[in-house]
């Protein structure tokens, strides 16, 4: 039948006819075929359109977002008269209601994106109606109670109607009923009326009231069925709470499927000033400040639930319930999302499409299997429309009737019923597959080694022989000191439940791995430090692999034990093979900055100096761990933690600035900050435990900030100097960022802090020593405004390249390396590191050497001192002829053969092997340096 035959057959049997004209005005080409398929399949679309066919083919713009409607009909149109009787609202109510109902339903079958509009329309559908209801009932309460005021606030008081579940993530379905929840923020009485109450009363009757006028049955329907049955003690409890009864009640008594369902909470009233408490509390319920596998064994529980009520209900063909259906979809994001958004506020998102995408792009599902996850669902949500859209019914359950079936695959344009069933029970699959793997407890079960109670606790010999350890009797002293510890003594009864599964894992692996007890003791110690937060004892003995990367970490490196005690945060790293295994770029690491600053708001200091601090532990974790790993040579390691200390510069100046302009404004006359640096950073050779040895310079020093507290330009450089270190040096939670050294700077310690150009430029040309050139070699920018930057850059090459006689520079040198010479003999003896740095024939005395052959030479060629690394320093001299390039290319094989050994000295265990190859490299090189540098 073609489509006007059929549109004109239904207006008939309605009692009217087909607007001439209307079909080729109102609906494009593309879409007609899927009218008619609405028409035919949908008798709840045929019921709307025929309640309210005059305003639908008049006044609807079907070309629209359905979202657009319900704005107009609820947020833009005249609200409903609080001067109505009841009757009238509800009806005018449900009136509105079904004409957004008809766009919504049209949308969702016509429209190719109608899946997405319709489940964000039906949510702001029931956002408006919850508003309409809030602005009515409160009229009608308020002209005999007066108005509810808060006892402690002293300021009126509003009902806040919390959103969860569905409506929560703005995803109801046609036929969803809404879950929601009443609070208040204040407790107290009302005021003004004719009578007063308390407020719990006011609330309580107003709440009563929003119920039934959204889900009373009349003769126009009902709008939405309301549950409020996740409210605190259930249908037991009361039906409004205010905040301090909300807050003892989920620090007493808040279990973990609450946590769960509080996830997607969002909160509509007709005060949203009021929010903000209610929200804070919400997510400090929800979230832990870590990554939270504590909650594991919790979702294990409501993952049972979910499987015992499928077996127990036979929900064999319900979409939403069955196995593979979209709730449990929806708990494998949001059990990733639960255990992990406290550390990461990015993953805290309501939708599921949102919360996928977020979760991938963060690298906590791999991306074929969100996207086949995602598609699976989406897919199932689409049917769960149409079996809704049949007759309006909450139902997910697939139908039996061959005519219901007919109609589902006309709503869906399926070739047949085979077709479609064949691709519901392989989208099922995808996700009850991954259903199935999510929270799979790992391995057998154990012996617990802990044995007696709480006050006398030892380990089970017989346990530990079970477990057939090869290393047994090795590590059962340091497991013996393990018990003795008093926090242990401390632990309460799910802690220790806790430890009781990672022990004989953990001695498992550590005896796969060949551990030496020493070892083992740093293991256990790392232990010991998160007895107190034993969330990550759970991390560690839900993922296997992740506790072997501990165990051949700390085995390996001393470094990344000390510092795992120190932030045990960052064993959440273990879980990420190929990120913790990969050093972030430059550009990566600033990607990872910006995750961070995007947290971040208004213009409190704190929250970004401790993020800082934290990531830079993140990297530097990533960083030596791909270096004990091999994935990542030595200059690499440099080059990384030297990128890294440039982008927390920078952010640094950013935070400073932002801070000092909020007050006084930006400083005119085309001023500059930037920062020098000198050392390790300036030669790109930066290690684990370098400080940084930093000269602040200015420029447009003259002249006034132009804020509100306008300063001099000068003293405004300074207090940004003063807010740098501030940000860079005091001791928070996760230490200090790094040391500064301010010592290089025109005439030391007792120089200004904060230099201008013009005096930099006056200093180096006229007063510097040598040694003060000679640290100019190994100095760049590393911060702050361009044009400056580049006025440093240019500075320090003219400097470096002004004509000099060589004896005198050589006597120079040759004499302030002999006084580190003699300050260095105050080292301990044996010192490997002290060693590879001030013996003859060391990296102090080729650095010494390049330094004088950079000075000697840079006025026949700037180009001999473009770089400010040793490396790239020495290959130019060999390519310009100033030294041999065979002798060039045997320092430059000693220097980083000598800085690599001093690297392993630092972060991993070095033998007598390291320490015979040093002594060979640096008979080698010390000659050379003699003859390159005489009197060396």
């Amino acid at each position: 039948m073609k489509t006007n035959e059929t549109l004109d057959l239904f207006f008939e049997r309605v009692g009217g006819e087909l607007p001439g004209g209307w079909l080729e005005e109102r609906v494009p080409d593309d879409q007609r075929d899927a009218l008619i398929r609405l028409f035919a399949s949908s008798e709840f679309f045929r019921d709307l359109f025929q309640a309210n066919a005059s305003w639908a083919l008049s006044e609807l713009d079907w070309a629209s977002p359905p979202v657009d409607t319900v704005s107009l009909l609820f947020d833009e149109a005249v609200p409903i008269s609080s001067t109505l009787a009841e009757d009238e609202f509800l009806a005018d109510l449900r009136q509105r209601r079904r004409r957004c109902m008809l766009h919504i339903v049209w949308s969702s079958f016509v429209d190719p994106d109608g899946l997405d509009r319709a489940l964000f329309a039906m949510s702001a559908l029931a956002d408006s109606v919850i508003r309409q209801s809030l602005l009515y009932s409160k009229e009608q309460l308020v002209a005999r109670l007066g108005r509810p005021v808060g006892a402690s606030s002293g300021e009126e008081q509003a009902l806040l109607v919390v959103a969860m579940g569905k409506m929560g993530g703005y995803e109801l379905n046609l036929s969803s009923d809404i879950d929601i929840m009443f609070a208040y923020n204040d407790p107290g009485e009302t005021m003004g009326g004719r009578k007063s109450v308390s407020n719990q009363e006011y609330f309580t009757r107003q709440a009563q009231a929003i119920i039934r006028y959204l889900d009373s049955v009349t003769a126009d329907g009902r709008v939405f069925r309301v549950d409020t049955r996740l409210r605190p003690f259930g249908d037991s409890g009361a039906l409004v709470a205010n905040l301090p009864a909300l807050e003892t009640y989920y620090q007493e008594h808040g279990r973990n499927w609450e946590r769960y369902a509080l996830m997607k909470a969002r909160v509509i009233s007709l005060a949203p000033a009021q929010h903000q408490e209610i929200n804070d509390l919400f997510r400090h319920f929800v979230y832990r400040r870590y990554i939270d596998f504590g909650i594991i064994d919790g979702l294990r529980d409501m993952k049972r639930l979910i499987e015992t009520e499928r077996v127990n209900k036979d929900y064999d063909d319900d979409v939403k319930r069955g196995r593979g259906g979209i709730r449990e979809a929806e708990f494998i994001v949001q059990s990733h999302q639960l255990t992990r958004g406290g550390r990461y506020p990015e993953l805290r998102c309501r939708g599921f499409a949102e919360s996928i995408e977020v979760l991938t792009d963060a690298g906590y599902l791999d991306k074929d299997y969100s996207e086949t996850l995602h598609q699976s669902y989406r897919f199932l949500r689409q049917v769960e429309h149409a079996l809704q859209a049949l007759a309006d019914r909450q139902t997910h359950a697939l139908p039996t009737s061959p005519d219901d079936q007919q109609c589902v695959v006309g709503l869906l344009n399926q070739p047949s019923w085979a077709s479609l069933a064949g691709r519901i029970a392989t989208a099922r699959t995808d996700i009850a597959e991954r259903f199935d793997a999510l929270l799979a407890e790992p391995g057998e079960r154990r012996s617990l080694l802990l044995a007696g109670d709480s006050d006398n606790m030892t380990i089970d010999r017989g346990s530990i022989d079970e477990l057939g350890l090869a290393r047994a009797a090795s590590f059962l002293p340091a497991l013996d000191a393990f018990t003795a510890n008093a926090r242990l003594h401390l632990m309460d009864e799910e802690g220790l439940r806790r430890l009781q599964r990672l022990l004989p894992l953990l001695c498992q692996s550590a005896d796969k791995l060949e551990t030496s007890l020493s070892a083992f003791e740093r293991v256990l110690s790392i232990v010991e430090a998160v007895l107190r937060r034993s969330a990550y004892l759970s991390l560690l003995a839900e993922n296997p692999s992740a506790l072997d990367r501990l165990v051949f970490l700390t085995a390996r490196s001393r470094f990344i034990a000390d510092r795992l005690q120190e932030r045990p945060e960052l064993l959440d790293e273990l879980l990420f093979p190929d990120r913790l295994f990969t050093a972030p770029s430059r550009d990566d690491i600033a990607i990872l900055l910006n995750q961070y600053r995007k947290r971040w708001s208004g213009s409190d200091l704190e929250a970004p100096m401790q993020d800082l601090r934290r990531f830079k532990d993140e990297i530097v974790f990533r960083v030596a761990a791909s270096e004990l790993e091999g994935s990542l040579p030595l200059m690499k390691v440099s080059d990384n933690l030297s990128f890294l200390a440039e982008v927390i510069l920078d952010e640094a100046v950013t935070q400073a600035k932002t801070e000092l302009e909020l007050r006084h404004g930006t400083p005119g006359n085309s001023a500059g900050f930037a920062i020098l640096a000198y050392g390790k950073l300036g030669g790109l050779e930066l290690n684990y435990q370098s400080d940084l040895d930093l000269v602040f310079v200015c420029d447009g020093e003259s002249g006034m900030t132009n804020g509100d507290k306008p300063i001099e330009n000068y003293r405004y450089f300074t207090r940004l100097a003063q807010k740098v270190i501030h940000i860079l040096t005091t001791t928070m939670l996760g230490g200090r960022l790094y040391e500064v050294d301010l010592r290089l700077r025109p005439n030391g310690e007792s120089g200004l802090l904060v230099t201008t150009l013009s005096a930099l430029t006056h200093y180096l040309w006229r007063d510097a020593w040598t040694w003060e050139h000679q640290a100019l070699v190994r100095a760049r920018a590393v911060a702050g405004d361009t044009g400056l930057i580049q006025g440093l850059e240019a500075l320090r090459l003219d400097v470096l390249a002004m004509p000099r006689d060589e004896r005198t520079l050589r006597d120079d040198v040759v004499s302030m390396r002999q006084k580190m010479r003699v300050q260095s003999l105050g080292g301990e003896k044996g010192d490997l590191a002290s060693d590879l740095k001030y013996g003859e024939g060391g990296i102090v005395d080729i650095e010494f050497v390049v330094q004088y052959l950079t000075l000697r030479n840079a006025s026949d060629s700037k180009t001999i001192a473009r770089w400010s690394d040793v490396v790239r320093l020495l290959a130019d001299l060999g390519e310009s002829l100033a030294v041999d390039s065979k002798e060039a290319a045997l320092l430059t094989n000693a220097y980083l053969t000598l800085r690599s050994i001093a690297h392993e000295s630092t972060i991993a265990l070095t033998d007598e092997s390291s320490v015979e190859r040093a002594a060979t490299i640096m008979n080698q090189s010390a000659p050379l340096c003699r003859r390159l540098l005489p009197g060396l």
